[in-house]
């Protein structure tokens, strides 16, 4: 399967892995890696166009503005769908994964080699990588991505895994994938929500054509730096639950 992995960035001049991803770049040619600008007020487009410089397998596209994480990978899924041809893009996973150095080296090479690996299902296939207890995770952020797993899940009815807020995501792409990507995304953090709403909408008159939800636990994860989260984001955060909470009652 072809792979095309985005990067959404936003003000990431300080907390950017450069060398991670530059490793990955290096190592995985025949992988295309799309970092998408999101309207950073910092240098981070000047920083990523020196970047990707001499990485013949990694592109640059840019938001003029802040569109938020979720409608920022949904441009980088556009730019993709313009730019292959039909066929090829349907023999793809699209994968998303954080600009900083979180989530390891090791587990992203893991991710894109089982997405490589994977032969064509006729239903959506979703890879999930998961941190379950990790004892170097920031504890506040931890206690927060439970809480909001647990309001979710409690009308859970598309299958999602105990975490759905690590962010290293894999998509089998399908048509009902690619018109899912149509419309923007209502909420800035939880596309993976809004994307398997919008597949249950399409097939929750045919559960078989449903997708199926593959975790991949994570092996480590490491605090980034100034990763913290503003309570002006907290309050937005909240908002956005309770939309998806919403829509999943209707579901």
């Amino acid at each position: 399967m072809n792979l095309y992995f985005v990067i959404p960035c936003y003000n990431e001049e300080i907390r950017f892995a450069f060398t991670k991803f530059r490793s990955l770049i290096l190592s995985n040619q025949e992988v295309t890696f799309i970092f998408v600008d999101d309207g950073s007020t910092d240098k981070t487009k000047e920083m990523l166009k020196k970047f990707i410089k001499d990485l013949v397998n990694a592109k640059l596209i840019s938001s003029t503005k802040n569109l938020g994480k979720a409608n920022a990978i949904r441009l980088g899924f556009q730019y993709i769908e313009n730019s292959i041809k039909e066929s090829e893009l349907k023999s793809s996973f699209f994968a998303w994964t954080d600009a900083d150095d979180q989530i390891s080296f090791e587990d992203i090479q893991q991710m894109i080699k089982v997405c490589i690996k994977t032969t064509r299902k006729p239903h959506s296939l979703i890879y999930f990588a998961t941190r379950n207890k990790m004892e170097n995770h920031d504890f506040l952020r931890r206690i927060g991505s439970n809480v909001i797993s647990r309001v979710l899940r409690s009308d859970n009815v598309i299958g999602m895994p105990s975490d759905t807020q690590c962010g290293l995501k894999a998509f089998q792409v399908s048509e009902v994938f690619a018109k899912s990507m149509i419309d923007r995304f209502e909420t800035r953090w939880f596309i993976e929500w809004e994307l398997l709403i919008r597949f249950y909408e399409s097939h929750k008159k045919d559960a078989q054509m449903l997708p199926i939800i593959v975790e991949l636990p994570l092996s480590k994860i490491s605090r980034s730096i100034d990763s913290h989260i503003s309570f002006r984001s907290y309050v937005s955060i909240l908002k956005e639950v309770l939309y998806i909470r919403k829509k999943l009652k209707y579901l």
